[in-house]
């Protein structure tokens, strides 16, 4: 299953509607009364192996002249019982599909280059110990790492000149100043302590301490970043910002000509940023 078919959909609005309707039919299936389900002739029921193998598309992004769908097909192992994520390129008017990222990891979150000619996205391979950045060439060739911090680097998004590429990250706001080896380097001995602790319970004066299975009392936020991909130098877009975006710990932002705009739980925000 090494080839993404072709005939899955015709574009990418196509293929998406497909997936959709492949599980919503799967489900269907499995309800119906065994009497129904007798096999006819060269005919089986279908199994929990066939949903497995079914290959699952996500976070579709249209390239700048709209011609190509960057999309991340995910295809689960039962033996290794884990997933592998990789990036395809797709003809939105029809064509073979194009296997851009070989991996095997957790590639995700692709997001175009101003000039279509590269891809930023967030994967976690090899030695990271999180989710970091990459960024490879939409003619083919090796990824190349730009970033990880202490926490996950996610929703990557190029700035308008593609020099740089803005991202969100989590961040320990009492050890992080201008983001420099020390402030890492605090934050991953922090990160190391807390792991280590055999203290399980948890210390508030916020009566907002709990999101559904999520604690609020890891005193952590958010923050978008700026890196510059010539000299990996790190930009805090939000550093004023002391809390988690939304309790749920999804961030939620988007650019505009020389505008930064972001949710939070409590209010909106927005920033001035400079090209």
């Amino acid at each position: 299953m090494n080839k993404l078919d072709a005939t899955y959909g015709h574009g990418m609005i196509g293929m998406i509607l497909r997936r959709t309707t492949l599980f919503v039919f799967a489900a269907f299936v499995l309800a119906l009364p065994t009497d129904l389900l007798a096999q006819a002739p060269g005919k089986r029921v279908i199994t929990p192996q066939d949903l497995w193998a079914v290959k699952r598309l996500s976070s579709p992004e249209l390239s700048p002249d709209g011609r190509t769908a960057a999309i991340v097909v995910q295809e689960w192992s039962i033996e290794k019982n884990k997933p592998t994520s990789n990036i395809w390129l797709v003809p939105v008017a029809g064509g073979e599909p194009r296997k851009l990222t070989t991996a095997q990891a957790g590639d995700g979150s692709p997001t175009w280059s101003p000039d279509g000619t590269r891809i930023a996205f967030v994967s976690k391979r090899g030695e990271d110990k999180v989710a970091a950045l990459y960024v490879i060439r939409t003619d083919g060739g090796e990824a190349e790492k730009i970033l990880e911090l202490p926490f996950a680097l996610s929703d990557p998004r190029w700035m308008p000149d593609g020099k740089s590429v803005i991202m969100a990250t989590t961040c320990i706001p009492g050890l992080v100043g201008k983001w420099s080896k020390d402030d890492i380097a605090a934050m991953e001995k922090e990160i190391k302590r807390r792991t280590d602790s055999k203290m399980t319970a948890k210390v508030t004066e916020d009566r907002h301490y709990r999101y559904f299975d999520r604690w609020l009392t890891d005193t952590v936020a958010n923050r978008l970043v700026r890196v510059d991909l010539a000299t990996r130098a790190c930009t805090d877009l939000t550093p004023k910002w002391d809390r988690p975006f939304q309790p749920s710990g999804n961030v939620d932002y988007d650019l505009s000509p020389g505008r930064l705009a972001g949710g939070g739980d409590r209010e909106h925000h927005t920033a001035t940023l400079q090209w």
